[in-house]
């Protein structure tokens, strides 16, 4: 399961803590509050909410595959008795800015060491400090929607008109030029941690794991491609995309049915159909992924194009390995590509590495 996770308290026992505000379990959990999209410590004076408005988190980085963001009152970053100035200041700065972004030699010059900094955020909560600020964006845009069965919520907050991350990073995109689509975008839970599911009028053009590292890169190269904007909402899509996840993972589909958008190149679309054409339970190498395409020196660009895969699971590039049979190149993180092969077919496990 995801390294960052730890066993919670019963939630009666959290509900309590919370209320009560319960010194005892300082540091022990975290709350995201369903109606603001904002997540707080276990001991927050905040006003609290009803029961049913709260969800638990094991740590920061759980909260933010979520969607919540950070309580500007108790500061779940900070960890219990921390005063470094340092620190304190620059989470301030990023709690009112939310496109708030920094250069290394930026910080530099503000006299902050930047591995400090690095070392700081990954002792504390498991990531870096530009991982933080690409949750930060990406949260402040989308909120902390989620598909649940039937119910999609997502807070007052992220009502307002959708912004374009490639319209306001890209001249491309000019005053007169207006997009051709909306791409609704809603959260789906899984075993292994949410997904991220875009949809426009054809059919899903987006899946990720909230925590993917190029997650913001291929958002922005979707918008591009298929000249749209992204936005909080409902598709027609995400139920029947729901239900197919989770009969996926309880082991009642092995094949997905549902219809896809994958803009790319040429290269790229061969490529991903030779992914689509590994059977459930079984695995293919880059090698032979090159060799079936027909250009067996291809290894690093079907690697590549692989990467730029932004279907996950359904485009299973989990069951893609390396030549000698290691775990690598998986943008969810290595530990859920094992979870998934394993899952599909226990009897793999030896082999990889």
């Amino acid at each position: 399961m995801d390294p960052t996770s730890r066993p919670l308290p019963t939630k009666v026992t959290m509900i309590s803590a919370f209320l009560k505000r319960k010194k005892k379990y300082k540091d022990a959990f975290y709350v995201g509050v369903k109606s603001t999209g904002v997540f707080h410590k276990s001991t927050c004076s905040v006003r609290k909410p009803g029961k049913k408005n709260m969800d638990f988190f094991s740590s920061t980085k759980v909260a933010l595959d979520y969607g919540y963001r950070p309580c500007k009152i108790c500061h779940p970053f900070l960890p219990t008795g921390e005063t470094a100035l340092w620190i304190v200041d620059l989470l301030n700065e990023i709690d009112h800015d939310p496109a708030f972004k920094i250069r290394d030699s930026e910080l530099v010059k503000r006299g902050i060491d930047p591995n400090k900094l690095r070392r700081w955020f990954k002792k504390h909560h498991g990531f870096t400090f530009q991982a933080y600020l690409k949750y930060n964006r990406i949260n402040h845009r989308f909120g902390n929607i989620c598909y649940n069965k039937k119910l999609v919520v997502h807070n007052a907050y992220h009502t307002r008109k959708p912004v374009s991350l490639a319209a306001e990073e890209s001249e491309e995109y000019g005053e007169n030029k207006t997009p051709k689509q909306w791409i609704a975008i809603n959260r789906i839970e899984t075993p292994i941690g949410p997904l991220l599911a875009g949809a426009n009028e054809e059919g899903i053009c987006l899946l990720e794991f909230s925590d993917r590292r190029m997650l913001e890169t291929q958002i922005k190269i979707l918008e591009k491609r298929l000249n749209a904007e992204l936005y909080p909402g409902k598709s027609e899509y995400f139920e029947p995309l729901a239900n197919q996840i989770d009969e996926y993972f309880s082991g009642k589909r092995k094949k997905f049915e549902i219809s896809l958008i994958t803009p790319g190149t040429p290269f790229q679309k061969q490529v991903w159909k030779t992914i689509e054409d590994v059977p459930f339970g079984k695995i293919r190498t880059y090698k032979q992924q090159s060799i079936q395409i027909g250009n067996p020196k291809a290894v690093r660009a079907v690697g590549s194009a692989n990467g730029d895969n932004r279907i996950a699971i359904i485009i299973p590039c989990h069951r893609i390995v390396g030549n000698n049979g290691a775990l690598v190149g998986y943008g969810g993180g290595l530990w859920r590509k094992r979870f998934l092969l394993e899952m599909e077919n226990p009897n793999q496990t030896k082999m990889f590495k």
